[in-house]
């Protein structure tokens, strides 16, 4: 079986949409932002201090997989 590999692109993966849509949501998105967010836009998982009182720092992390 031959190796066979594809562009994003030829996978119908448009990158250049993509890093549109972000830049056109991303004053909305921090505009949700309160003094809980840990960090900002485009890190791999969205960080939130969490503050339960029973733990010691705790830090929610979510995240949504991109293509790749």
């Amino acid at each position: 079986m031959a190796d066979e590999s594809m562009t994003y692109a030829q996978a119908g993966v448009d990158i250049d949409a993509a890093t549109t849509a972000l830049k056109n949501v991303g004053d909305a998105i921090r505009a949700s932002h309160n003094d809980r967010v840990i960090g900002g836009i485009g890190s791999f998982g969205a960080l939130f201090d969490a503050r339960f009182p029973e733990m010691e720092r705790p830090v929610l992390v979510s995240s949504i997989d991109g293509v790749g």
